[in-house]
């Protein structure tokens, strides 16, 4: 049994060395889940995994990348170091875009929102059952930000071709001439019609030069 050191139990080695194996064989147990099958309180259990040196983590979450995508991905580094190496502003004509939603009402997490008080003042924020936001598309190079251009539904095709032709027309002759585009595999970013849309459109052809070297970035990857 753990010994009383100054009115707090003191947590034996056996205790610290049973909460241990058992995190290391399932790491992601909760600590609920761990004092279930321990039998130990809650907080004893997340004391003795601090004293073995035990942290809990956050999973990144990430998009699956499928091994022809790893070998395309390189094979685009690869090549986008050689090029910008050659050309040193094409950054300045690469453009990358985003898009966020805005909650018009006010969002609070309740995971990170805090209220220090020497009291529990009790406080709430009312939210409504579907709260009003507002969607916000951004395209940025390295030498300006286009922004801010606004929607308020889900972005299928329709939607994201008036986003971007609303983008297209602020831009000038030479963004257009020599300009390029990075977007991500997006739904409505890959659908048919925004495919046909896009070969009428320098902004969505393939990088020049990239074929004829993409074999050769393919030859260095170690991937390929």
């Amino acid at each position: 049994m753990d010994e009383l050191t100054g009115g707090r139990p003191k947590m034996s080695e056996e205790t610290i060395q049973n909460v241990k194996d058992r995190l290391q064989a399932s790491p992601k147990k909760s600590l609920r889940r761990l004092s279930q099958e321990s039998g130990l309180f809650r907080s004893t259990c997340q004391r003795a995994a601090k004293k073995a040196e035990l942290h809990a983590y956050l999973i990144s979450v990430l998009h699956e990348l499928k091994q022809p995508d790893q070998v395309k991905r390189v094979a685009y580094c690869l090549w986008f170091q050689t090029h910008l190496k050659e050309n040193p502003g094409i950054l300045d004509y690469t453009w990358f875009s985003d898009e966020a939603w805005f909650h018009l009402s006010g969002y609070v997490n309740s995971q990170n929102s805090r209220i220090w008080a020497s009291e529990n003042p009790n406080a709430i924020h009312e939210e409504p059952l579907h709260s009003e936001k507002i969607g916000v598309w951004c395209g940025m190079s390295r030498r300006r930000i286009i922004c801010p251009i606004f929607f308020e539904e889900t972005i299928k095709t329709a939607a994201y071709m008036e986003i971007f032709n609303t983008f297209v027309n602020q831009l000038d002759d030479e963004e257009l001439s020599i300009g390029y585009f990075q977007q991500d595999g997006a739904t409505s970013h890959t659908s048919h019609f925004t495919r046909q849309h896009g070969r009428n459109s320098v902004l969505f052809r393939r990088p020049r030069h990239f074929e004829g070297t993409l074999a050769t970035a393919l030859a260095r990857s170690d991937v390929a």
